[in-house]
């Protein structure tokens, strides 16, 4: 499916998802969805601590295979946000005494 079919809902449906994305001169991408920016449709994949950007004018196809990282992620963010309550309390601690 080309990017220009998805819907803005659909579009945000696919973050987070290990995607892979064909383009014009039959290369593949492969990662997971970080974003898509806005105002250019420009994608950006996630892999293994590497981003990969791809420009919207030469995408092909896009396809998401998988939602494992979406579960991952929202425990990351609950647990980041578990961290910063702890840390925001230690500092308001601090700045207390």
């Amino acid at each position: 499916m080309s990017l220009d079919q998805y819907s803005f809902q659909d579009i945000v449906s696919l973050i987070g998802c290990y995607t892979n994305i064909k383009t014009d001169d039959d290369k593949e991408y492969n990662g997971y969805l970080y974003t898509i920016d806005p105002q250019t449709r420009h994608v950006v994949l996630y892999d293994n601590h590497h981003l990969q950007v791809i420009f919207h004018s030469t995408i092909k196809t896009i396809n998401c295979k998988l939602m494992i990282i979406s579960i991952y992620l929202s425990i990351y963010i609950f647990m980041s946000i578990k961290l910063i309550d702890n840390v925001s309390w230690i500092v308001l601690s601090w700045i207390m005494l």
